[in-house]
C-alpha cells in the first residue's frame, strides 16, 4: 500500500494512505495530530479565534494514542475550503469519506 508522511502542526508526525485510495468526498480537513489533548485544545482554540469552529477526537493510529483536530467541511464541494485554512495559517489535508470509516475503525474505545 502506498503510503504518504504527514508533518502537522507542532510536529506530530503521521502515516495515512495516499489520495487515491481516498476517493470519496471530503468530509473535513484534519489541522492536526497531537500526542497532547493540551496541544490538540489550543490549536482548536487557535482555530476558532480564526473563524474556524475545530474538533478534538481521541484516535488510535497503528498503536499509538493521538488527539486529531479536525475542521468540518463545508456543504459546497466546489469551495477550496483548505486554501482557505491554510490562507489563515492553519496547513490541512482533508479526510475523505471513505479514509474517514478506516479512521474510525482504529478509534480507542
Amino acid at each position: 500500500m502506498k503510503k504518504i508522511l504527514l508533518l502537522c502542526a507542532l510536529g506530530a508526525l503521521l502515516c495515512f494512505p495516499a489520495t487515491p485510495e481516498n476517493a470519496g468526498p471530503i468530509i473535513a480537513f484534519q489541522v492536526g495530530a497531537f500526542l497532547h489533548k493540551e496541544n490538540a485544545d489550543r490549536l482548536a482554540a487557535q482555530l476558532l479565534k480564526s473563524g474556524f469552529y475545530g474538533t478534538v477526537t481521541e484516535k488510535n493510529v497503528q498503536g499509538k494514542q493521538f488527539w486529531v483536530v479536525t475542521v468540518e467541511a463545508p456543504p459546497n464541494p466546489f469551495e477550496d475550503f483548505g486554501a482557505e485554512l491554510a490562507a489563515a495559517g492553519f496547513p490541512s489535508f482533508p479526510i475523505h469519506e471513505s479514509s474517514s470509516a478506516r479512521l474510525q475503525s482504529s478509534q480507542m474505545p
